[in-house]
């Protein structure tokens, strides 16, 4: 198989094959969980502002898990 690499499970032996990390490593969509709606620069905001300013190029969603 052509761009793979192996690797062996530790006590079971199982083999497992890896395609590519790229949705890993290069999403095209983040969600930062733990927004607040109260508004204020928590640290979700930061993240995301920070996110925006660098140039991610991934769409980034804040998400609200009680909402």
């Amino acid at each position: 198989m052509q761009n793979c690499a192996t690797s062996r499970a530790f006590d079971e032996g199982v083999r497992w094959v890896f395609r590519s990390v790229d949705a890993l490593l290069l999403p095209k969509t983040i969600a930062i969980v733990g927004a607040t709606d109260r508004g204020g620069d928590g640290w979700s905001k930061a993240i995301y502002d920070t996110l925006a300013h660098c140039g991610f190029p991934a769409r980034r969603f804040l998400s609200n898990p009680r909402r």
